[in-house]
């Protein structure tokens, strides 16, 4: 009876908690990785829809992992292409635990969810639907990278700081 009580109140503070920062959320999205096993050629493709250029935004990827994840980091591709047909191209690097081993974000059971900074304070160059494409760059013998089970992108308004990203 007690276990209720505390998964009831868990279940309503996270739910207080998420409707609470959805004020300057423009975009939140995830994919499925068939089967939690992500192939070095599956292409991930997400097309936000950006209405102004004058409001700074914080893109983050999130990633959601199990246990049976084999590393502490994960490399992604990302490909932005603009409306106007400019592409960007950058490469990150994601820790996804600690030097112990302990997975970073959060998690319950056997699944961890991790979000992490993208671009921070960026003004995109152009109005209109943005095609966002991420790719696994971790190589293995086995073509595929087990313990991936959903990418997701989220962007936030924020209010803008000034300068470069």
């Amino acid at each position: 009876m007690m276990r209720n009580v505390q998964l009831m109140i868990l279940l309503l503070g996270v739910l207080l908690g998420t409707s609470s920062c959805q004020d300057n959320r423009t975009f939140n999205s995830y994919y499925n990785i068939n089967n939690d096993q992500w192939h070095q050629d599956s292409i991930v493709v997400f097309s936000p829809n950006v209405t102004s250029v004058d409001q700074a935004l914080d893109l983050d990827v999130n990633i959601r992992n199990t246990n049976s994840y084999d590393f502490n980091n994960l490399w992604l591709f990302i490909k932005t292409t603009t409306p106007s047909g400019v592409v960007f191209n950058d490469t990150i690097d994601v820790p996804m635990a600690d030097h112990r081993g302990r997975w970073l974000g959060r998690g319950l059971g056997n699944t961890f969810e991790l979000s992490y900074p993208f671009k921070t304070n960026t003004l995109l160059p152009d109005t209109g639907t943005y095609h966002i494409e991420i790719m696994q760059g971790m190589r293995s013998e086995a073509k595929y990278i087990d313990g991936i089970s959903d990418i997701g992108l989220r962007i936030d308004l924020t209010e803008y700081k000034g300068g470069k990203e």
